[in-house]
């Protein structure tokens, strides 16, 4: 009897060593799916250790994670939320956790979500609670848009479509399409429809027999239809677009024969062995190739980039820059007539992808728009193509009631006045110039000025001007001309104006309250910039001096918010430079500094310290802007007022004197100074006149107040 249960025993004793054993093997073959990216294995085995183990965490975060990959939020938000019941989230998990809220239009739990991510990072999180701002605010405005499913959606994944002359090329997933004798093989593959409104539409497989549909796609054709770029993929049913380290994708290009098909295909010359390539996008006729990648040296994930054909060769790949770019992931660009379309998870949206656009002017990009609720959703938009002639925007989305993991839509602006997306014809802008009239300022006597010997700073050619009538015909300022990326060199460019500006208002505003935001530049509202956050103090608290030593390195601000002002350095267009920067700031004992990335809103800012200020700064500051106008007298010349600064052209103000840049309500005041005496504002005034900006005057700075003088 005692030999029984002594075996009973160790029996019992083998068993219980064994279920952790089982569940360690559970655990780390899990791991290893979820390397591999098969997730739906990788879940199945977590699954398991939660079975033996409902309390492993590791366990349910990852569950999170496998889920948010395959699109399915609302499990993983269940799992995300019993992980955080029992641990604190790593930032990563955090930002994942928060993502997967907003889509669910859980803007509120996603928010204290960020509120927790911002102990470890509080850029990403005040970035994301912004967004959930945004999508709120979005969400409630009405609808602009009639959105229609193709009728012919499966329950799989469609998505990608353009228009190749009569029909409509996009993926699929589609099971019942195959190549001819040929087993059905999973993934996507290019198809072709002649129609987009039927049930019953016919699809069929894009390429010939016995040329292979799979893995390759999307596409995108030359307006000649005479060229192809083509997407060599590894996309997976319901997953997400991309992931970090994608590095299997690449892009093709090729001929094309009558019906879409192509052949003579060859990789493009700048894909790259360690990263991907992909979404690639024709234009200008085949001689511009918009592509995303995450290659090495972008902004975060997937950046979007332009190579140009010249002479036959493609160039170097060109990033499209910060204001383009983020942090996160910019796919799926499509460019047409002057304007860049694209889909974003980290630009301000409603929940996942968004589709943004962004307008080139003068060479640069214009901060990316969202294009609102209808064309986004809370879910992932993405894959934009717009047709210009009919204004419709074709996209795909997983949004709510779609029949498969991504279906096509047809987006159309409602008939209620002019379309979102139309490029204002060419006119002259209505640039809000200050007149005399309606202000209420006040009026003091200059004071009489003793001749004095000073040495002027004017050239020759300068003082000619001074011979010029003071008060010349007022002419009206040249439109904005913008002209493509890849302009040919004897194209004359098509003109195109943004409509940015509003009509001046019947009583212009006073100076009063007016306050500095700028020096030596031009600060444009909506550009993404970084600053050094110094200190956050009472209304009552802090002296500029305290602050002096680390003007050197950029200018300090105040930024009155809710009950404090918060102090802050800069501006900063690259995040390596601020970095750089912070280090040092540090060094000085500001260990509470940090670095914020936001967008330019000069109201809500105000000008503490110039970088130029002080004397002795030397070499060391990189925002010096050296100049003849050194002058610190307080008569300064008002050149112009701008409800949009973006019309204010610096180039033709840079010799007259140092810029200084103000804003009261929605105004902005440019200002010129750095002269020894009235009598050189006076000169400055009078070259400003004649550069063209005609209501310029002479304004006397008291402190902060900008006062006219009276004339005689």
């Amino acid at each position: 009897m005692t030999r029984k249960l002594q075996l009973l025993a160790g029996m019992l004793l083998i068993s219980a060593f064994l279920v952790p054993l089982s569940g360690q093997s559970e655990l780390k073959k899990a791991k290893k799916q979820y390397e591999l990216r098969a997730f739906e294995l990788a879940a199945y085995n977590y699954n398991q250790v939660l079975k033996e183990n409902p309390d492993h965490v590791e366990a349910m975060i990852s569950l999170g994670l496998c889920f948010q990959a395959m699109n399915n939020d609302l499990e993983a938000s269940k799992y995300f939320a019993k992980a955080s019941e029992r641990v604190i989230l790593a930032p990563d998990e955090l930002l994942a956790y928060g993502k997967v809220l907003m889509k669910l239009v859980n803007y509120n739990g996603a928010r204290t979500v960020f509120d927790e991510l911002a102990q470890f990072d509080p850029i990403t999180a005040e970035h994301f609670t912004l967004s959930c701002d945004f999508a709120e605010k979005a969400l409630k405005l009405p609808l602009a848009y009639d959105v229609s499913p193709f009728a012919g959606n499966t329950p799989t994944s469609d998505f990608g479509l353009t228009p190749y002359k009569d029909k409509w090329v996009f993926m699929s997933f589609r099971p019942d399409l195959k190549e001819k004798d040929t087993p059905s093989v999973a993934g996507s593959k290019l198809c072709a429809t002649g129609v987009m409104s039927s049930d019953n539409a016919s699809v069929s497989l894009l390429r010939q027999p016995l040329k292979s549909s799979y893995r390759l796609g999307p596409i995108s054709y030359s307006e000649d239809y005479s060229m192809a770029a083509i997407m060599k993929n590894n996309f997976r049913e319901g997953y997400q677009p991309v992931f970090e380290g994608d590095e299997e994708e690449s892009i093709l290009l090729a001929d094309v024969d009558a019906d879409g098909d192509f052949y003579n295909e060859r990789p493009f010359k700048h894909n790259e062995i360690g990263s991907s390539a992909a979404f690639p996008c024709l234009s200008f006729n085949g001689d511009a190739l918009y592509f995303s990648s995450n290659r090495s040296g972008g902004y975060g994930g997937y950046d979007l980039y332009v190579s140009y054909k010249i002479d036959g060769e493609w160039t170097m790949p060109e990033n499209l820059g910060a204001d383009i770019n983020t942090p996160g992931n910019e796919i799926t660009p499509f460019f047409d007539d002057h304007t860049l379309y694209f889909s974003s998870d980290y630009h301000h949206g409603l929940g996942g992808y968004d589709v943004f656009k962004s307008i080139v002017y003068n060479g640069s990009w214009a901060f990316p728009e969202n294009m609102g609720n209808g064309v986004n959703s809370p879910g992932d938009d993405l894959y934009p193509n717009v047709d210009q002639e009919s204004k419709k925007i074709y996209l795909s989305s997983n949004r709510l009631g779609t029949r498969g993991n991504l279906d096509l839509f047809t987006v159309t602006k409602v008939i209620d006045g002019a379309y979102a997306m139309e490029v204002v014809e060419p006119q002259t802008p209505m640039v809000s110039l200050v007149a005399d009239e309606g202000f209420k300022i006040k009026t003091i006597e200059p004071p009489v000025v003793e001749e004095e010997e000073s040495i002027d700073e004017f050239t020759k050619e300068e003082e000619a001007d001074l011979a010029i009538e003071k008060s010349p015909k007022v002419e009206v300022q040249e439109p904005v001309v913008t002209q493509d990326p890849v302009q040919k060199k004897d194209e004359k460019p098509e003109a195109i104006v943004l409509d940015r500006l509003k009509t001046a208002p019947s009583s212009t505003p006073h100076w009063e309250g007016a306050k500095m935001v700028g020096f030596d530049e031009s600060l444009l509202n909506g550009t993404k910039v970084y600053f050094i956050q110094l200190a956050a103090l009472s209304k009552t608290a802090g002296d500029k001096k305290d602050f002096a030593r680390l003007s050197k390195y950029g200018n300090i601000y105040r930024v009155p918010q809710s009950n404090l002002v918060k102090i802050r350095l800069g501006y900063f267009l690259d995040r390596n430079e601020a970095s750089k920067v912070l280090s040092t700031v540090k060094s000085y004992g500001y260990q509470d500094a940090f670095i914020t990335h936001q967008t330019m809103n000069t109201s809500e800012m105000e000008l503490m310290l110039a970088n130029d200020n002080l004397s002795g700064a030397g070499d060391n500051s990189s925002y010096m802007v050296p100049s003849k106008f050194k002058g610190g007298s307080n008569y300064k010349v008002r050149l112009a007022s701008y409800e949009d600064p973006i019309w204010f052209d610096i180039g033709k103000a840079k010799n007259l004197g140092k810029i200084e840049q103000w804003t009261k309500g929605g105004w902005t005041i440019f200002i010129l100074s750095g002269y020894k005496s009235l009598e050189e504002a006076e000169k400055a005034k009078i070259r400003a006149i004649n550069k063209g900006f005609a209501d310029a005057e002479i304004v006397y700075d008291n402190d902060g107040i900008l006062e006219r003088l009276k004339t005689n």
